[in-house]
């Protein structure tokens, strides 16, 4: 028997079995053969013929005789062509019948090993193919995606960012304008205060000076203290009351100050909050794209790695089977003629040309990897601050670890 150290069997019974995908093994095992059935016939030529056919045992378990696929070589074929023409020319098959449809059999079945093999070599080829293809759809289907949508969301906060910050700036202007009015209302308050303070100086208790106004009644000095009293105090009347204005005025103005300013702190809170989303959102999407794109380089690396050696593997067993199916075709043709015994019908077997291009592999070729879409307005950068940053009093970027990398 021929033994797996012929150069495709190294191939077929080491690493190639162990890189075929389950179909392939499946494929095979469909062609198991029994070869007590045919060796009770005792012929040379069908012990030859089974021998062509090898046992390879299941990866890992080489010590499994009863095997999990079967693979003929094109030597073995050849050298069995060569013992076949051999024993027509000597006429040991004459009236032996039962042998040549053994033998027909045989070979019907080798035939539809080749042609298994075949199918499952094109499925192999186009799965390596589809593999590459698939590199691109998750990142596609589903980080793209999800970088389409993260990239909606990054805008409308973006936009919110600019409004809130104009906001902002208007709620400055307003702090600041009521500030300048608290603070004129107080000082006119002060004032009134104050001079409330030095007409009450004015009007402490004191002791007429007699002689002071001689020939003055005492009747003219009640009437002089009367008007001089009477004065000051509607004096007095208009500038408590001018205090009192001057006091409500200044708590108004204060309470919207105070307001303002409340207003302005809660909104600095939620434009720093919009801000630090609009980054985080961005960062988020860079993240993605960035990640998405090594995976899929590194699955486009293995699944053309993978593929490159399928290619090998397959080219080298199409060219065999391809020579193994002339010579099957062959062997065909001399067990028609076997009992003719006819130099020139055996001429005829050798020179017809058996076609093998129903086992041409379709190879297809391998798709080009895309370049990744990589987004310049990365949060923080330079571009991205401009846009974003670009004006005094809108805030302070959040840096993004994915830029930095």
């Amino acid at each position: 028997t021929f033994q797996c150290g012929l150069p495709l069997f190294v191939v077929c019974c080491g690493v190639f079995a162990e890189q075929q995908p389950a179909y392939r093994d499946a494929a095979f095992k469909q062609h198991r053969h029994n070869a007590t059935q045919l060796r009770a016939l005792g012929d040379d030529a069908i012990h030859l013929l089974q021998s062509s056919v090898h046992l390879i045992p299941p990866p890992g378990n080489e010590t499994a005789l009863d095997g999990d696929a079967l693979l003929q070589t094109p030597e073995s074929l050849t050298m069995l062509e060569g013992m076949m023409v051999s024993y027509i020319h000597e006429g040991r098959f004459a009236g032996e019948s039962k042998y040549v449809e053994a033998m027909k059999e045989r070979v019907a079945k080798m035939k539809g090993n080749i042609v298994e093999t075949h199918k499952a070599n094109q499925k192999w080829v186009h799965k390596s193919i589809d593999d590459i293809n698939k590199c691109n759809k998750p990142f596609w289907s589903v980080a793209y995606k999800k970088a389409v949508k993260l990239e909606e969301r990054f805008n409308t906060l973006s936009k919110k960012h600019k409004e809130c910050y104009e906001s902002i700036s208007d709620a400055a202007d307003s702090v600041e304008s009521y500030k300048v009015k608290y603070e004129n209302a107080k000082a006119g308050l002060d004032v009134a205060v104050e001079r409330i303070k030095d007409e009450e100086k004015k009007q402490s208790a004191s002791t007429c000076k007699p002689g002071l106004w001689p020939g003055v009644t005492l009747g003219m000095r009640a009437q002089m203290l009367y008007t001089w009293f009477d004065k000051a105090y509607k004096l007095m009347v208009r500038l408590h009351r001018e205090r009192k204005k001057k006091a409500k005025l200044t708590a108004r103005f204060k309470a919207m100050y105070d307001k303002r300013r409340k207003q302005h702190a809660k909104l600095a809170v939620k434009c720093k909050k919009t801000s630090k989303d609009m980054d985080n959102t961005k960062c988020k999407a860079v993240t993605l794209l960035r990640t998405a794109c090594k995976d899929r380089s590194l699955c486009y690396k293995r699944a053309v790695k993978a593929h490159s050696e399928a290619d090998k593997v397959v080219k080298k067993e199409e060219r065999d089977m391809q020579i193994e199916w002339r010579s099957l075709g062959r062997m065909d043709c001399y067990l028609g003629v076997i009992n003719v015994k006819k130099e020139k019908n055996l001429n005829g077997c050798r020179k017809n040309k058996v076609s093998a291009d129903h086992l041409k592999i379709k190879y297809g070729k391998i798709p080009k990897r895309t370049n990744c879409p990589f987004d310049p307005r990365c949060p923080c950068s330079k571009k991205y601050k401009a846009e974003h940053y670009g004006k005094p009093g809108l805030g302070t970027c959040t840096e993004c670890p994915a830029c930095k990398a």
